[in-house]
């Protein structure tokens, strides 16, 4: 390798660290083997050049948008839940959160529970499966439900060895609510059921639901931010954002590129079905005439 023309494009931010790992080499070396040989300073800028040229690839750079947040009123006639957890690691315990809402906002139920679980997925789901039993418990239905973990959406598509007994209870109670609509949302368009679950941790009692009929002191500011549509801003990747469309979230789906793309492909197609998949982009497309796509649920 000539050195002209291998470390020509090497700057210091690249050597830098090729001669700390070297030196460190180079001592461990000498001592499990008593000897006392010094750094090579070629071996060390081939090493540097060799891993920048192998690792520097230019990626295209990421196409950044704004898109605005805010919560979603239900369907009219329609409840929606929102559920979330708080997980603390270091007690393997979970304060799980969540309210169901009405057309118009307007606080029906909420719930807290604190119980104990294994990670931060487990209280995510074990969330979801209470807002479900407290749903069925007081026949709220039709419904729709929200969570902000791209984890248990994506748990409803694939077996799940750990979860599978918790996935196949919220299931059969879906079925109990004529199979709703599962959806993502954003922290920010979920703050009731996160600060819901939040509040939770402070609970005596474990395992034990507490229905709130009311709602309680730390989320009225949050409920009434929502009731009135207040809006949040976030940066993410179109890519991200495509994604988050494919898993319901309304705010992406008016953002996301892979749903006007599939408009103007094919929207009553195969390519309509799978890009948009979610509820949320079916909607959209019922609106804008498109009546033959059929929407995401979990079955």
């Amino acid at each position: 390798m000539n050195p002209s023309i291998s470390f020509k494009a090497l700057k210091w931010e690249d050597i830098y660290p090729s001669c700390l790992w070297h030196i460190w080499l180079n001592r461990n070396n000498n001592n499990i083997n008593n000897i006392s040989n010094g750094v090579s300073i070629i071996t060390t800028l081939n090493k540097a050049a060799e891993f920048k040229y192998l690792t520097g690839y230019n990626h295209p750079p990421l196409n950044i948008i704004t898109i605005p947040i805010r919560w979603q009123n239900p369907s009219r006639d329609s409840f929606k839940l929102n559920c979330d957890s708080a997980y603390t690691n270091n007690t393997n315990t979970g304060g799980l959160g969540g309210v169901i809402r009405n057309n118009n906002g307007k606080w029906i139920v909420g719930y807290q529970k604190l119980t104990n679980v294994i990670s931060n997925t487990h209280a995510e789901l074990l969330a979801l499966e209470t807002g479900l039993r407290v749903a069925v418990q007081f026949k709220l239905h039709p419904i729709e439900i929200e969570t902000d973990s791209t984890k248990v959406i994506s748990l409803f598509d694939k077996d799940h060895q750990i979860y599978d007994h918790l996935i196949s209870s919220c299931r059969w109670l879906m079925t109990q609510l004529g199979t709703p609509l599962l959806r993502y949302s954003f922290r920010e368009a979920n703050s009731v059921a996160h600060l819901l679950a939040k509040d939770s941790k402070k609970l005596k009692s474990i395992n034990k639901t507490i229905i709130h009929h009311t709602p309680t002191q730390p989320v009225e500011v949050a409920l009434k931010d929502d009731a009135v549509g207040r809006q949040y801003f976030r940066l993410i990747s179109e890519e991200v954002c495509n994604r988050l469309a494919s898993m319901g979230n309304i705010n992406a789906v008016q953002n996301s590129s892979t749903f006007v793309k599939s408009l103007s492909f094919d929207p009553n197609g195969i390519a309509g079905r799978v890009l948009c998949r979610s509820i949320a982009a079916c909607e959209v497309l019922d609106n804008a005439g498109y009546n033959n796509i059929s929407g995401f649920k979990v079955v």
